[in-house]
């Protein structure tokens, strides 16, 4: 919730995201949560990381 534009809903989905999937790859698979578009995803892009 401390992301831009990342509220207490879209926050729980990306964390029901990663628990049924995993972590993420890559940081666009970001996307694959239901309500983080392209212009979401472009506002969060320096704020997620992923670990190799």
């Amino acid at each position: 919730m401390a992301l831009p534009g990342i509220g207490e809903t879209l926050a729980g989905r990306i964390v029901a995201y990663r628990e049924q999937n995993g972590p993420f790859l890559r940081t666009d698979q970001v996307m694959a949560v239901s309500g983080i578009g392209p212009g979401t995803y472009e506002k969060l892009r320096s704020y997620v990381h992923v670990r190799e």
